[in-house]
Protein backbone atom coordinates (compact mmCIF):
# COMPACT_ATOMS: atom_id res chain seq x y z
CA UNK A 1 0.00 0.00 0.00
CA UNK A 2 2.64 2.19 0.92
CA UNK A 3 4.41 2.10 -2.26
CA UNK A 4 1.26 2.76 -4.53
CA UNK A 5 0.37 5.74 -2.27
CA UNK A 6 3.49 6.88 -3.20
CA UNK A 7 3.50 6.37 -6.87
CA UNK A 8 0.09 8.19 -6.87
CA UNK A 9 1.76 11.37 -5.03
CA UNK A 10 4.61 11.26 -7.28
CA UNK A 11 4.21 9.68 -10.85
CA UNK A 12 7.96 9.59 -11.21
CA UNK A 13 8.58 7.04 -8.88
CA UNK A 14 8.08 3.17 -9.90
CA UNK A 15 6.00 1.32 -7.47
CA UNK A 16 9.07 -1.49 -7.38
CA UNK A 17 11.55 -0.75 -4.99
CA UNK A 18 15.40 -0.24 -6.63
CA UNK A 19 17.43 -3.56 -6.37
CA UNK A 20 19.79 -3.69 -3.59
CA UNK A 21 17.47 -2.03 -1.55
CA UNK A 22 15.75 -3.10 2.17
CA UNK A 23 12.32 -1.45 2.53
CA UNK A 24 11.44 0.30 6.01
CA UNK A 25 9.23 2.34 7.37
CA UNK A 26 9.39 5.93 9.06
CA UNK A 27 12.21 6.52 10.98
CA UNK A 28 12.85 9.18 13.83
CA UNK A 29 15.79 9.65 15.63
CA UNK A 30 15.88 12.19 18.98
CA UNK A 31 17.69 12.88 21.74
CA UNK A 32 21.57 12.09 21.28
CA UNK A 33 21.45 9.19 19.43
CA UNK A 34 23.33 8.62 16.05
CA UNK A 35 22.21 6.44 12.75
CA UNK A 36 23.30 5.00 9.88
CA UNK A 37 21.23 4.09 7.39
CA UNK A 38 22.47 2.26 3.80
CA UNK A 39 20.64 1.45 1.01
CA UNK A 40 17.22 1.74 2.50
CA UNK A 41 14.00 2.34 0.88
CA UNK A 42 12.24 4.35 3.34
CA UNK A 43 7.98 4.98 2.41
CA UNK A 44 5.97 7.55 4.22
CA UNK A 45 2.78 7.56 2.69
CA UNK A 46 1.08 9.71 4.96
CA UNK A 47 3.92 11.89 6.88
CA UNK A 48 7.90 12.53 6.80
CA UNK A 49 10.12 10.29 5.69
CA UNK A 50 13.47 10.77 8.43
CA UNK A 51 13.18 12.69 11.55
CA UNK A 52 15.77 13.98 13.15
CA UNK A 53 15.71 16.14 16.45
CA UNK A 54 17.66 16.81 19.80
CA UNK A 55 21.05 16.88 19.16
CA UNK A 56 20.75 13.15 17.09
CA UNK A 57 23.31 13.11 13.93
CA UNK A 58 21.49 10.73 10.72
CA UNK A 59 23.15 9.46 7.77
CA UNK A 60 22.05 8.42 4.66
CA UNK A 61 23.77 7.06 2.13
CA UNK A 62 22.41 5.01 -1.07
CA UNK A 63 18.60 5.57 0.16
CA UNK A 64 15.74 6.60 -1.79
CA UNK A 65 13.09 8.02 0.52
CA UNK A 66 9.64 8.92 -0.68
CA UNK A 67 7.13 10.87 1.62
CA UNK A 68 3.87 12.45 1.64
CA UNK A 69 5.33 15.49 4.37
CA UNK A 70 8.64 16.04 3.85
CA UNK A 71 11.06 13.39 2.59
CA UNK A 72 13.94 14.40 5.53
CA UNK A 73 13.25 16.84 8.25
CA UNK A 74 15.78 18.11 10.87
CA UNK A 75 15.22 20.68 13.79
CA UNK A 76 17.05 21.50 17.13
CA UNK A 77 20.39 20.72 16.85
CA UNK A 78 20.47 17.84 14.81
CA UNK A 79 23.07 16.65 12.07
CA UNK A 80 22.26 15.17 8.65
CA UNK A 81 24.46 13.64 6.67
CA UNK A 82 23.33 12.45 2.80
CA UNK A 83 25.31 10.52 -0.12
CA UNK A 84 23.97 9.47 -3.38
CA UNK A 85 20.29 9.38 -2.31
CA UNK A 86 17.27 10.47 -3.12
CA UNK A 87 14.68 12.25 -1.60
CA UNK A 88 11.05 13.45 -2.68
CA UNK A 89 8.81 14.42 -0.66
CA UNK A 90 5.16 16.31 -1.10
CA UNK A 91 6.58 19.29 1.26
CA UNK A 92 9.57 19.00 0.51
CA UNK A 93 12.51 17.04 0.04
CA UNK A 94 14.51 18.20 2.86
CA UNK A 95 13.29 20.89 5.52
CA UNK A 96 16.04 22.09 8.16
CA UNK A 97 14.72 24.26 10.74
CA UNK A 98 16.46 25.80 14.61
CA UNK A 99 20.13 25.20 14.39
CA UNK A 100 20.15 21.94 12.12
CA UNK A 101 22.91 21.29 10.09
CA UNK A 102 22.99 19.03 6.82
CA UNK A 103 25.69 18.23 4.22
CA UNK A 104 25.00 16.64 0.81
CA UNK A 105 26.51 15.29 -1.66
CA UNK A 106 25.13 13.24 -5.31
CA UNK A 107 21.91 13.78 -4.18
CA UNK A 108 18.68 14.21 -5.98
CA UNK A 109 15.45 16.04 -5.21
CA UNK A 110 12.26 16.20 -5.31
CA UNK A 111 9.65 18.57 -3.47
CA UNK A 112 13.12 21.24 -3.10
CA UNK A 113 14.96 22.41 -0.13
CA UNK A 114 13.55 24.39 3.12
CA UNK A 115 16.36 25.83 5.64
CA UNK A 116 14.60 28.17 8.39
CA UNK A 117 15.65 29.93 11.04
CA UNK A 118 19.53 29.34 11.66
CA UNK A 119 19.54 26.42 10.37
CA UNK A 120 22.55 25.36 7.77
CA UNK A 121 22.58 23.33 4.39
CA UNK A 122 26.15 22.69 2.85
CA UNK A 123 25.93 21.34 -0.33
CA UNK A 124 28.85 19.87 -1.47
CA UNK A 125 28.41 19.34 -4.91
CA UNK A 126 26.34 16.85 -7.24
CA UNK A 127 23.27 17.40 -5.95
CA UNK A 128 20.34 17.70 -8.45
CA UNK A 129 16.78 18.75 -8.45
CA UNK A 130 13.93 17.74 -10.08
CA UNK A 131 11.69 20.74 -12.11
CA UNK A 132 8.88 18.91 -11.25
CA UNK A 133 8.99 19.70 -7.60
CA UNK A 134 11.12 22.65 -7.34
CA UNK A 135 10.98 24.57 -3.89
CA UNK A 136 14.59 26.19 -3.34
CA UNK A 137 14.54 30.21 -2.35
CA UNK A 138 17.27 31.57 -0.74
CA UNK A 139 16.25 34.18 1.72
CA UNK A 140 18.69 35.56 4.27
CA UNK A 141 17.36 37.90 7.18
CA UNK A 142 16.62 41.45 6.31
CA UNK A 143 13.96 43.65 8.88
CA UNK A 144 10.75 44.58 6.46
CA UNK A 145 10.00 47.89 6.27
CA UNK A 146 6.91 50.14 7.45
CA UNK A 147 4.71 49.01 4.19
CA UNK A 148 3.88 45.12 5.98
CA UNK A 149 4.27 46.77 9.70
CA UNK A 150 0.73 47.66 9.80
CA UNK A 151 -0.78 44.23 8.64
CA UNK A 152 -0.32 43.05 12.55
CA UNK A 153 3.07 41.22 11.68
CA UNK A 154 4.75 39.29 14.26
CA UNK A 155 8.65 38.40 15.07
CA UNK A 156 10.19 34.98 14.69
CA UNK A 157 11.50 32.15 13.13
CA UNK A 158 9.05 30.67 10.65
CA UNK A 159 8.24 26.98 9.77
CA UNK A 160 7.88 25.93 7.06
CA UNK A 161 11.91 27.31 1.94
CA UNK A 162 17.25 27.69 0.90
CA UNK A 163 16.36 30.52 3.75
CA UNK A 164 19.28 30.83 6.47
CA UNK A 165 19.38 33.32 9.10
CA UNK A 166 16.30 34.69 10.73
CA UNK A 167 13.30 34.98 8.51
CA UNK A 168 10.41 36.81 10.34
CA UNK A 169 7.12 35.41 10.41
CA UNK A 170 3.95 37.18 9.56
CA UNK A 171 0.13 37.45 9.60
CA UNK A 172 -1.88 37.51 6.61
CA UNK A 173 -1.31 40.41 4.62
CA UNK A 174 -4.39 42.81 3.45
CA UNK A 175 -3.72 45.28 0.54
CA UNK A 176 -6.86 47.65 0.37
CA UNK A 177 -7.95 49.85 -1.98
CA UNK A 178 -6.11 52.80 -0.55
CA UNK A 179 -2.70 51.97 -0.31
CA UNK A 180 -0.59 52.05 -3.31
CA UNK A 181 1.76 49.26 -2.96
CA UNK A 182 2.86 47.18 -0.44
CA UNK A 183 6.40 44.77 -0.17
CA UNK A 184 6.40 41.46 1.61
CA UNK A 185 9.97 40.72 1.78
CA UNK A 186 11.64 37.88 3.39
CA UNK A 187 8.45 36.56 5.65
CA UNK A 188 7.03 33.20 6.12
CA UNK A 189 3.24 33.30 6.11
CA UNK A 190 0.92 30.63 7.40
CA UNK A 191 -2.48 31.24 7.04
CA UNK A 192 -5.99 29.31 7.56
CA UNK A 193 -7.43 31.44 5.10
CA UNK A 194 -5.99 33.58 2.04
CA UNK A 195 -2.54 34.05 3.04
CA UNK A 196 -1.93 37.71 1.23
CA UNK A 197 -5.34 38.98 -0.11
CA UNK A 198 -4.99 42.04 -2.86
CA UNK A 199 -7.75 44.58 -3.36
CA UNK A 200 -8.23 47.96 -6.01
CA UNK A 201 -4.88 48.77 -7.75
CA UNK A 202 -2.70 48.00 -4.97
CA UNK A 203 0.98 46.75 -6.48
CA UNK A 204 1.90 43.85 -4.55
CA UNK A 205 5.66 42.14 -4.84
CA UNK A 206 6.22 39.18 -3.08
CA UNK A 207 9.77 38.60 -2.83
CA UNK A 208 11.99 35.65 -0.97
CA UNK A 209 9.07 34.66 0.84
CA UNK A 210 6.94 31.21 1.97
CA UNK A 211 2.90 31.73 1.47
CA UNK A 212 1.34 28.64 2.67
CA UNK A 213 -2.83 28.93 3.11
CA UNK A 214 -5.38 26.39 3.47
CA UNK A 215 -7.20 27.98 1.32
CA UNK A 216 -5.85 30.51 -1.29
CA UNK A 217 -1.49 31.68 -1.06
CA UNK A 218 -2.48 34.86 -2.88
CA UNK A 219 -6.16 36.11 -3.60
CA UNK A 220 -5.68 38.75 -6.08
CA UNK A 221 -9.29 40.40 -6.36
CA UNK A 222 -8.23 43.84 -7.04
CA UNK A 223 -6.89 45.05 -11.01
CA UNK A 224 -3.51 46.62 -9.91
CA UNK A 225 0.20 44.33 -10.59
CA UNK A 226 1.29 41.44 -8.35
CA UNK A 227 5.34 40.70 -8.85
CA UNK A 228 6.31 37.10 -7.44
CA UNK A 229 10.02 36.68 -7.16
CA UNK A 230 12.03 33.71 -5.61
CA UNK A 231 9.27 32.56 -3.84
CA UNK A 232 7.05 29.57 -2.85
CA UNK A 233 3.12 29.99 -2.82
CA UNK A 234 1.22 26.50 -1.89
CA UNK A 235 -2.51 27.00 -1.06
CA UNK A 236 -5.19 24.32 -0.23
CA UNK A 237 -7.22 25.38 -2.48
CA UNK A 238 -4.93 26.40 -5.20
CA UNK A 239 -1.68 28.95 -5.02
CA UNK A 240 -3.01 32.11 -6.77
CA UNK A 241 -6.79 33.19 -7.38
CA UNK A 242 -6.80 36.21 -9.79
CA UNK A 243 -10.76 37.94 -10.30
CA UNK A 244 -10.31 40.01 -12.57
CA UNK A 245 -8.62 40.30 -16.49
CA UNK A 246 -7.41 43.60 -16.07
CA UNK A 247 -4.83 42.41 -13.17
CA UNK A 248 -1.36 41.62 -14.36
CA UNK A 249 0.77 38.96 -12.95
CA UNK A 250 4.58 38.70 -13.13
CA UNK A 251 6.85 35.58 -12.08
CA UNK A 252 9.83 35.68 -11.80
CA UNK A 253 12.30 32.18 -9.83
CA UNK A 254 9.77 30.96 -7.85
CA UNK A 255 7.12 27.83 -7.26
CA UNK A 256 3.39 27.97 -7.32
CA UNK A 257 2.33 24.89 -6.14
CA UNK A 258 -1.37 24.19 -6.40
CA UNK A 259 -4.04 25.22 -8.50
CA UNK A 260 -3.79 28.77 -10.53
CA UNK A 261 -7.11 30.55 -11.48
CA UNK A 262 -7.96 33.26 -13.28
CA UNK A 263 -10.18 35.03 -15.93
CA UNK A 264 -9.35 34.01 -19.19
CA UNK A 265 -7.61 37.37 -20.76
CA UNK A 266 -5.24 37.45 -17.93
CA UNK A 267 -1.87 35.83 -18.60
CA UNK A 268 1.00 34.97 -16.37
CA UNK A 269 4.30 36.78 -17.35
CA UNK A 270 6.83 33.80 -16.56
CA UNK A 271 10.13 35.28 -16.23
CA UNK A 272 11.66 31.98 -16.46
CA UNK A 273 13.14 29.86 -13.30
CA UNK A 274 9.69 29.41 -12.11
CA UNK A 275 8.21 25.85 -11.38
CA UNK A 276 4.38 25.42 -11.81
CA UNK A 277 2.97 21.89 -9.57
CA UNK A 278 -0.75 21.42 -10.68
CA UNK A 279 -2.94 19.71 -7.81
CA UNK A 280 -6.93 18.82 -8.10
Amino acid sequence: MGSLAAALLFPSVALAIPPGLKRAESIACTGTEELVLTRRYIDAPEGDGVVAEGTCKVTLTDCHVVARGHAVSAAGDAVVVIRNSTLRGGKSALYLGDRARASARGNTYSGGILVMGRADYDDQGGNETQRTAEATVVAPAEEVGDEVGDQGDSPGSGAGTVLPEDLRKSRPVVCRKNVKAITVKKRVIEAKRDGIVIYGNCVVTVEQSLITSDRWAVAHNGKGKLVIKDSVLEGGRGALLVRYPTATIEVAGSTLKGKLEKPAGVEIDDQGGNTFVARD
